[in-house]
């Protein structure tokens, strides 16, 4: 079974823990569990460079997921997930498919929200807005987006708004 993960990790230098469970259950009925593979009720504990490969895979998939399409968002995304590989982390040519979501549901909190209680409704949305220079950046954790607040995707004449509200929360 070790010759089949190094084989699959040769092929797949990118393999995260749920392809490698979905392929160990296909070829052994057998799943990967914490650090040990279960096979026919025993543990067999993975080596631990294998450990790693695998848990700096997840970490880059999770990254992937949010669909950055900056190196700037990149690099927030790779800080903020302690990754230390942003050129592993594919700038994508297009905002990802929940970006429109993530506005949508912001500017629902922006108009709704008086701005003393705006800081613990982000937070409490999943969402995480950080700042590098005078850009402002919308991490949105449930829907796995980021979206730079400074060029709108879809905010058109209300992001001028919601970026000086920002501004104002966050410095006051």
């Amino acid at each position: 079974m070790d010759a089949f993960i190094y084989q699959m990790l040769e092929d797949d230098t990118d393999l995260t823990t749920k392809e490698l469970n979905r392929l160990l259950h296909r070829q052994f009925g057998s799943r990967l569990l914490n650090v040990s593979i279960l096979y026919g009720g025993i543990s067999h504990r993975l080596p631990e460079h294998i450990l790693r490969t695998l848990r700096s895979n997840d970490r880059r998939a999770w990254l992937q997921s949010f669909s950055p399409t900056t190196e700037e968002e990149r690099d927030i995304l790779c800080k903020i997930g302690k990754y230390n590989q942003p050129e592993r982390v594919t700038i994508q040519t297009s905002p990802g498919p929940n970006v429109s979501k993530t506005v949508a549901q912001l500017q629902q909190i922006f108009d709704t929200t008086p701005d003393e209680s705006l800081r613990a409704k982000l937070r409490e949305g999943g969402y995480l807005i950080p700042s590098v220079g005078d850009q402002y950046f919308c991490i949105d954790f449930i829907n796995h987006a980021i979206e730079n607040m400074n060029m709108p995707y879809s905010f058109a004449k209300s992001s001028f708004s919601i970026v000086l509200r920002i501004v104002i929360f966050t410095f006051s």
